[in-house]
């Protein structure tokens, strides 16, 4: 929108198209509260008010999630993280340093109600620029943008840690006679897990930064333009008038030249600002890609181990093994009597217990793919936002409407997989509390 004002303002002849007979200054006035704006479709504003109300429930959802274990009394799930000191099958520590294990249902949970908190803001930041100058001068929608961006990574890495909590602990518990597999020590998962987040605050704060910044010189300058335009214009209108002497014409048209000249150098002011803009927004979208594919190069890789590790675990279960038992505690939710390490009597009990860890796998499964789209939208996204912007037909009313709606439909394909992990999440770790 920024760089829209600057193409207002920053022409090399911005008078060749005025009428003859018109005031220039009120001309370039009007013509600057109309255009360069890129109005929405109806269909694009039906798709932002249907992902609105969808954001506002899953916000709803999320603060009841956090909410209600207080109001019931159950405080045990709102522990953010706890040391896990993995252990042989002689009870001896493995490692000295222990695995931190984040509790992945309160900072999913969080995650995603910061994130659709932050959608809602874009998509009113998004109807209310196209609709009003001032707004798309005073109101910045970078920051929503990169808050909805930090957010969806969040959740991701913190499903992935969990992931990761659940096959580091299955190594662990496998037969000591078995074959011995590389693990990284917790040492290493917990640098990965608590580093990336900070090192996706950093990377993304110094180009919002720069955007707000120099988003705000844009509207101080687009300000300081339009109000020396409107003295073009009452001077220009003094000059029209018959009765005006000489003396007078002579002291208007000096006043005229000084305007053009603040006209020019605020034009170049603009102009400077844009190009900064632009970098820091170029910035901030090859951050967000380059940080996105790394999320899903680990997301596959740690889904792909999973679901190996998960498959294998079946598999000794069948043959009544009781390796497979983190995993069980990990994907059955009803059966408590594994969690407490009590194996079932009958075959019936056996095979009821697989048929609850077949279906929660089934729904980890999808709860995954959603998870895998989501980000493929996203990337998507900032492919289309590098290629458009470079070429410019970003300012179009066709791909700005597309890029808008398409930065909130990736948040809204994991938003539902996300509160769906959250309440597993929930139900389940009491039981792993007592297990481990």
């Amino acid at each position: 929108m920024m760089k829209d004002h600057q193409r207002r303002f920053t022409d090399d002849n911005p008078w060749n198209s005025v009428p003859p007979g018109v005031n220039p200054f009120q001309f370039s006035i009007d013509r600057s509260a109309h255009r360069g704006f890129a109005p929405l479709s109806r269909l694009t504003k039906a798709l932002l008010l249907v992902f609105f109300v969808f954001h506002l429930l899953i916000a709803i959802f999320c603060l009841i999630i956090l909410v209600l274990p207080y109001i019931r009394g159950v405080k045990q799930s709102h522990w953010f993280f706890r040391k896990l000191y993995i252990q042989d099958q002689s009870r001896q520590k493995v490692y000295k340093v222990p695995l931190l294990w984040v509790n992945g249902g309160v900072v999913m949970t969080m995650s995603q109600l910061m994130g659709s908190v932050a959608t809602l803001a874009y998509i009113l930041i998004q109807l209310a620029i196209t609709q009003s100058i001032n707004a798309s001068l005073h109101v910045q929608v970078e920051p929503a943008l990169a808050m909805m961006c930090m957010c969806e990574m969040l959740t991701y890495w913190s499903q992935m840690h969990c992931f990761v909590v659940a096959m580091f602990y299955h190594n662990h518990k496998t037969d000591s006679n078995g074959p011995k597999r590389w693990t990284p020590p917790p040492i290493f998962i917990n640098c990965l897990f608590l580093g990336f987040p900070m090192v996706l605050v950093i990377a993304t704060l110094p180009p919002v930064i720069g955007l707000s910044l120099n988003h705000n010189q844009i509207t101080i300058g687009v300000t300081s333009i339009m109000n020396t335009l409107r003295q073009g214009a009452s001077v220009w209108d003094q000059l029209k008038v018959p009765s005006t002497t000489i003396e007078e014409k002579h002291e208007l048209t000096t006043q005229l030249n000084q305007i053009m000249s603040q006209l020019k150098d605020l034009g170049v002011h603009i102009g400077i600002h844009a190009e900064r803009l632009k970098v820091c927004f170029d910035s901030f979208i090859w951050v967000m890609l380059v940080l996105l594919c790394i999320t899903f190069l680990f997301f596959i890789v740690v889904f792909g181990v999973l679901v190996q590790k998960v498959q294998q675990a079946e598999e000794q279960s069948a043959c009544g093994s009781s390796a497979s038992k983190p995993f069980r505690r990990w994907f059955n939710l009803k059966n408590h009597a594994t969690t407490s390490g009590v194996e079932p009597k009958d075959r019936s009990d056996t095979g009821e217990q697989t048929s609850i860890m077949n279906r929660q796998f089934f729904h980890l499964i999808l709860r995954s793919i959603c998870i895998i789209v989501a980000m493929c939208t996203s990337i998507t996204l900032c492919i289309l936002g590098i290629v458009k912007s470079h070429d410019g037909s970003i300012r179009s009313s066709y791909w700005a409407g597309v890029t808008t709606w398409l930065a909130t439909l990736a948040g809204s394909w994991s938003a539902i997989p996300i509160v769906w992990q959250c309440v597993s999440f929930f139900a389940i770790y009491p039981a792993l509390l007592h297990s481990v």
